[in-house]
């Protein structure tokens, strides 16, 4: 749903940012597969669970209260016994009390690396938010859960997204950071050699 209209304008983004402190439900996870590769923002990575069912993970957002207003889930490298088919999405501001907000299908994932879009009906801002997935695929022959990415859309104005004055809010850009990363050395092709000489 698109928010009301406010003086700045809003735009939809992932409220996660892989710098967000993350609590999987459990450490039964193998070496190169646990929760951070979640929140990642790589397909090519992915969040594994041996403990299969009810698995998932709580995340407190570096961003602050946010309103989380969907789901984006995508489908990781293998095994399609081990994608999650349900979900529990609940919110919380202390880390300690949460409160449900969502809970259904997830979309059959047709193909790996595959995204799909889950829409919540939600206008409360939470810090802190817990993603279960209580079943899988094939629950019984799988060998574990596994999601590649997972994103937290909400709405946020549209200033939050660049910041020159305050590089120090996640997820903001310090323009005075930037460096100009071409070289004296590199190889360069004009599209003619149609120039004067220097």
């Amino acid at each position: 749903t698109i928010p009301d209209p406010v003086e700045e304008p809003l735009v939809l983004v992932d409220l996660t940012l892989p710098s967000d402190f993350l609590e999987p439900t459990s450490l039964n996870s193998p070496f190169g597969e646990g929760v951070d590769f979640a929140i990642d923002n790589n397909a090519d990575t992915k969040y594994l669970n041996f403990d299969k069912l009810n698995t998932g993970f709580t995340v407190r957002l570096a961003r602050g209260r946010k309103v989380v207003t969907g789901l984006r889930l995508t489908s990781a490298n293998d095994a399609p016994d081990r994608d999650p088919t349900s979900f529990i999405l609940s919110g919380s501001n202390n880390g300690a009390t949460f409160r449900e907000i969502a809970r259904g299908a997830i979309p059959s994932f047709e193909s790996r690396f595959e995204t799909v879009d889950i829409d919540i009906l939600n206008d409360l801002a939470y810090s802190s938010y817990r993603l279960i997935f209580p079943t899988l695929r094939d629950g019984v022959s799988a060998a574990a859960m596994q999601i590649a990415e997972v994103e937290f859309p909400g709405w946020v104005p549209e200033g939050e997204l660049e910041f020159p004055d305050n590089p120090s809010i996640p997820g903001r850009v310090d323009l005075t950071q930037l460096e100009d990363v071409s070289g004296q050395d590199d190889m360069i092709d004009p599209t003619t050699v149609n120039s004067p000489v220097n």
